[in-house]
């Protein structure tokens, strides 16, 4: 009986009407956009973040003083250096050198690793936008092929008058839109400032957070301990709240669609034993009880929202290779994964119109 409901509901498929089959696939797939952009921002919560505080004084209690909040992972003094070097015998590069705890760089290395806390030779650490951000001696950018190898290449600072050799010692991972810059141990750091006639003095604090959710209970913490701390990336923040805006709305409209979709079906469904009575005669007629002709509509509706479903997901999942480098930032680009998958399917299971509607009871009281 039931590939015999099954054979029927596939040759009846017009049925279903291109209204609800295209509200349901446009639901799905807003859906599945909307979890893929909370998913993400979500990923990026979680992930480790820095809060950048300004004190009078810096001590060795201070430090322990901020060390020991809750959901605070590491913090250290800071001391800016400008670095303007010589990469070799032709290439240069300015960013600024940041004097610091190796420790705060702990599990971020791409390649190399930390600096020592004390040498005679200061060691740099770099960051990818450092790395690649090499001039010619006239200023213009060199070419990604063209950069020079940082760890072999001989490098010097100039600090004041006089040239300082460094050594490369490691490099740590990208991060979206970050700014060149290079990390050594602070007390490199004063060195290469009183070497450019600068008094080295620190009122900076950089402080590591397990993950952002920490943030806003940290920095109350903080101001109660009359210490002001901000996000070192602002622009991360907006930009995440700029995601979770559009995934709300992709969401209001994912829902919607696919509630709409639900409803039409829902619909049809229930007036099929009106619409097409004589069909429902005659196979009373032949012996088929109300529930099993039922069960043609409700196969019908349920291979229709199936079908639905797996055009959403082939959307989402192939809609992103298609996209150029300019739509990076949109929520179109995400790949699908898999909890978005779960979510869709569960999504369809809860308004498949099948559980809800009976078109069985109807043609009972006909």
């Amino acid at each position: 009986m039931t590939r015999f409901k099954l054979r029927l509901s596939i040759k009846t498929w017009k049925r279903v009407g291109f209204l609800s089959f295209f509200a349901l696939l446009a639901g799905l797939y807003l859906l599945g956009t909307a979890c893929n952009g909370y998913l993400a921002v979500a990923d990026q919560k979680a992930l480790p973040c820095r809060l950048v505080a300004s004190v009078s004084q810096i001590d060795a209690a201070l430090l322990m003083q901020v060390e020991k909040i809750e959901g605070v992972t590491g913090v250290t003094e800071v001391l800016e250096v400008p670095g303007a070097f010589q990469v070799g015998k032709e290439a240069r590069a300015e960013f600024t050198l940041y004097g610091l705890s190796p420790d705060f760089l702990e599990g971020r290395f791409t390649k190399g690793g930390a600096f020592p806390e004390s040498s005679v030779m200061p060691y740099v650490v770099l960051n990818g936008a450092a790395a690649a951000s090499a001039t010619d001696a006239e200023g213009r950018s060199l070419g990604k092929d063209q950069q020079p190898d940082w760890f072999q290449e001989n490098v010097e600072i100039l600090a004041g008058e006089k040239a300082v050799r460094v050594k490369i010692c490691g490099q740590i991972q990208s991060e979206e839109g970050e700014t060149p810059a290079g990390y050594i141990s602070l007390s490199a750091a004063k060195d290469l400032l009183r070497e450019s006639g600068v008094q080295p003095e620190s009122q900076t604090l950089w402080i590591r957070l397990e993950n952002m959710g920490r943030m806003e209970s940290v920095q109350k913490e903080l101001e109660r301990q009359g210490i002001f701390a901000a996000n070192a990336d602002e622009t991360a923040g907006i930009a995440w709240e700029q995601q979770e805006k559009e995934s709300a709305a992709y969401l209001t409209a994912g829902v919607l669609a696919l509630l709409s979709g639900s409803l039409l079906l829902g619909r049809q469904l229930a007036l099929e034993p009106l619409q097409h009575a004589v069909e429902w005669k005659l196979l009373r007629n032949l012996g088929c009880s109300g529930k099993q002709i039922a069960g043609i509509g409700r196969w019908r509706a349920a291979l229709a929202s199936a079908a639905a479903l797996a055009l959403a997901l082939a959307g989402l999942l192939c809609v992103p290779l298609f996209l150029g480098p300019e739509a990076a930032d949109s929520l179109f680009a995400l790949m699908l994964r898999g909890e978005t998958a779960g979510i869709c399917l569960l999504a369809m299971l809860l308004c498949f119109p099948g559980w809800f509607v009976h078109p069985e009871r109807r043609m009972a009281r006909l």
